[in-house]
């Protein structure tokens, strides 16, 4: 397995993400031009429910786009920052695709990006150049400006020197935000206040003896993600008392659709792991109730210090966690964070 960085550092490259990354890719119209494989491809993907988005190399990045294979990764670039990751599905050329898409007249190079990237599992990322470089061994004025292979997994010399199981789990570990798609700052913005409003006390699913079994994601602003209740997250922070679980004399505020001091509600185990697991992650035993600062250093503090603040969540939630029948290793939830 390959990863494969893809800078949008241009303007026509970035209006390609505002339209093939951002928004999800319409294959129907040109099943025709695609072969058998692919064709096989995107069906399963369709029986999954997933999306398909689309990204273009240029003629001079051809013999990298060759590398490419299905089930490699990759992760764009934009803006000072990694922004996107996703999987292959294939690769295709086509000049009139290319064109159909992107116009390309305003290109001041007339280049066409004709050498077609299809992609799935797309997730919204915030990942900082400087924390890419230390974790992929780049050199420090490095900064990526066109298509290029970052590392061979087959070798896994990167993973066996960051202890990590897997690339996703090296990437997730990076994430400074929820590593779930459509889980942008607004959409966590207004989960946090729906949890903090009082009519959302009323009528949360309770917990049941060895849990619930997972929920179907849910479509939203045109990705799929793992649904999370407002209500049982308002329930976890009532059972909390309205504190914060790291330190009870972290003061806040009243929120102001509340009577109550507002905490904001953290799933232990993040959502992006429930591909792994059957029970329902959404649920009072893996939410803790955090105030505002304790919760911002548990995403973006220093790892040290991040892995100490989980272990310490970790230590009181266990016997409730095994309750519901989430039996997670800590080393397990630390490859999260």
């Amino acid at each position: 397995m390959n990863l494969f960085i893809l800078p949008a550092s241009n303007k026509a490259s970035q209006e390609h993400l505002e339209q093939t990354i951002k928004q999800t890719f319409d294959y129907r119209k040109y099943l025709e031009k695609f072969s058998d494989d692919l064709k096989e491809r995107l069906l399963q993907i369709e029986k999954s429910e997933e999306h398909v988005n689309l990204w273009g190399s240029t003629p001079g990045r051809k013999d990298t786009w060759k590398k490419m294979k299905p089930n490699d990764r990759v992760i764009f670039y934009s803006s000072e920052e990694f922004v996107y990751y996703g999987t292959i599905i294939d690769t295709h050329y086509d000049s009139e695709i290319a064109n159909a898409l992107w116009n390309s007249k305003h290109n001041k190079h007339d280049e066409v990006f004709e050498y077609l990237i299809l992609l799935k599992n797309i997730k919204k990322i915030k990942i900082s150049l400087l924390d890419f470089i230390n974790n992929f061994e780049f050199d420090k004025n490095f900064k990526p400006q066109r298509l290029q292979s970052v590392m061979n997994l087959e070798k896994k010399e990167i993973l066996r020197i960051t202890g990590f199981q897997s690339l996703d789990e090296l990437i997730g570990s990076l994430d400074n935000i929820s590593f779930v798609p459509g889980d942008d700052n607004d959409e966590q913005d207004e989960y946090q206040d729906d949890v903090n409003t009082d009519e959302n006390l009323e009528d949360a699913k309770k917990e049941i003896k060895g849990g619930r079994g997972r929920r179907n994601k849910v479509t939203k602003k045109g990705a799929t993600a793992w649904s999370r209740d407002p209500k049982i997250g308002a329930d976890a922070i009532r059972q909390a008392e309205y504190k914060c679980e790291l330190e009870k004399s972290h003061a806040s505020f009243v929120h102001a659709k509340g009577n109550h001091q507002y905490m904001e509600a953290h799933h232990l185990i993040p959502m992006r792991a429930q591909e792994e697991h059957s029970n329902d992650l959404d649920t009072q035993s893996n939410i803790v109730s955090l105030c505002p600062n304790c919760h911002r250093a548990i995403h973006h503090a220093k790892k040290e210090f991040r892995h100490e603040l989980v272990k310490k969540l970790y230590e009181k939630r266990v016997e409730r966690l095994k309750g519901v029948g989430i039996e997670w290793q800590i080393d397990k939830i630390l490859s999260y964070y």
